[in-house]
């Protein structure tokens, strides 16, 4: 799946992939939020939100399974509560190139939900982004 030049493309938790034949008849179709892409490339210029605008955090969106992920200069791929998961005995290859972006910049999860939750009240997962509010970003 690929990101063109100047393209906008987003992913909702409503959504998900599937194929068939053009009649109806789907051959797979995956999971309500998931979506399958063995190469995800986010061209220059283009932009690919995952996940924005999450109203489950139960159920984070989910890209799967990846061989290969590309965000080339000037691409930006941008998630909240995302999970790209590797392709099954693969190696992936993950490239983001200078100048490329790859953010989670007021996502991730609030408190007591996600896989790095904690076990106590008022705890929350981290995933090393700036925080779950845009506040969080200018300091306030």
């Amino acid at each position: 799946f690929t990101v063109g030049n100047s393209a906008q493309v987003v992913l909702e938790q409503t959504g998900n992939t599937a194929g068939g034949d053009g009649a109806g008849t789907y051959t797979y179709k995956d999971p309500v939020n998931t979506f399958s892409f063995r190469t995800l490339r986010v061209n220059t210029g283009g932009l690919l939100q995952a996940g924005m605008a999450i109203t489950n955090e139960s159920l984070p969106m989910t890209i799967s399974p990846v061989e290969q992920l590309r965000v080339a200069y000037g691409g930006i791929l941008q998630g909240t509560a995302l999970k790209i998961e590797q392709a099954s005995g693969a190696s992936p290859t993950v490239e983001i190139e200078y100048g490329g972006d790859l953010t989670v910049s007021a996502g991730g999860y609030r408190r007591n939900f996600g896989p790095g939750r904690g076990i106590c009240d008022q705890c929350g997962g981290s995933y090393g982004g700036f925080g779950g509010s845009p506040l969080a970003q200018a300091g306030t």
